[in-house]
């Protein structure tokens, strides 16, 4: 059997960003046009760790508001579903 879905978040956010988490509440779940199921969650940066891009996985870091995000143009129609959830 594969990985569980806190295990992925777990994974990908090291991959991806050099930082531990520990999984909190999974938020939502959509699919893309393509038909790729997508896991939303929320999850708490342990104690002591920094976000750092992975220059393979992430051209670069940005805090947003939602307000924010929602302006971008080139947003994921999944993504805008998820800010605009109530």
């Amino acid at each position: 059997m594969g990985e569980s879905q806190e295990e992925a978040l777990c994974r990908e956010l090291i991959e991806e960003l050099s930082v531990k988490v520990v999984p909190q509440t999974k938020l939502w779940e959509s699919e893309t046009r393509a038909q790729t199921r997508i896991h939303w969650w929320s999850a708490v940066i342990s104690e002591g760790e920094a976000l750092q891009a992975n220059p393979k996985e992430v051209a670069s870091i940005y805090w947003m508001t939602k307000r924010d995000l929602l302006e971008q143009e080139d947003l994921l129609e999944g993504n805008r579903a998820f800010l605009d959830r109530d």
